[in-house]
């Protein structure tokens, strides 16, 4: 009976190492989807609560809010006339809108930039699978090569651009670092626009990493 109760057991680990083995990694969209989710998720959450008075959760996050201000003054120093302090003490009622913006824009570039790292495992199966779908459209000839440059480039360029703009698009489009008060769903441009740099990121390291497969 033992003899049996092991031999299951063993089986049963087998089996589990084979399917985490044969487990394809993440494609590049749920990466994607998973970053966009925790963003998006963080964000509408702060946007919803910090604003309402009379709720345990609205003091809750205007105590994080308050509590993270330093390592957010820190993380948007690069914000024009934002600097230190700016985003500081809003324990006060209603909570101050431009601390909860830069609060959110800090967690959603700290949500990409962790989502970007943890993924670094799969940028070869991204590349391979790139390459495959080069190949198969291009075959031994020499354009794959430029495409693949050519997208490198394009997803590089779409990542910055996506990030400059978050940054200081007010300055060029207002003339105003951060001009409030905004509508609610204005302040959801922060996940949009991070999403859409780490979803640039991803498709940047696979072309980046690109070797052709036949």
């Amino acid at each position: 009976m033992r003899l049996c109760s092991r031999h299951w057991r063993v089986r049963h680990a087998q089996s589990v190492a084979g399917l985490v083995a044969s487990a394809e990694p993440p494609t590049i969209g749920r990466t994607v989807r998973l970053e966009a989710a925790l963003a998006f998720g963080y964000s509408l959450i702060v946007n919803q609560f910090a604003d309402r008075a009379d709720s345990f959760t609205a003091r809750a996050i205007r105590w994080w809010i308050d509590t993270t201000a330093a390592g957010v003054d820190l993380l948007m120093f690069l914000i024009p006339g934002q600097q230190a302090g700016s985003g500081s003490h809003i324990s006060e009622q209603p909570a101050d809108e431009i601390a909860v913006y830069r609060h959110v824009l800090a967690f959603c570039f700290l949500i990409a930039t962790v989502a970007f790292l943890a993924t670094k495992r799969h940028w070869a199966a991204w590349a391979q699978h790139q390459s495959a779908a080069l190949d198969r459209a291009f075959g031994n000839t020499d354009p794959k090569w430029s495409v693949a440059e050519f997208g490198a480039r394009i997803t590089t360029l779409g990542a910055a651009a996506s990030i400059l703009l978050l940054l200081f698009g007010d300055v060029w489009i207002y003339g105003s670092p951060l001009p409030f008060p905004q509508p609610t769903w204005l302040l959801l441009r922060a996940p949009l626009l991070v999403t859409l740099a780490y979803a640039c990121a991803c498709r940047a390291v696979a072309f980046r990493l690109y070797r052709p497969l036949v």
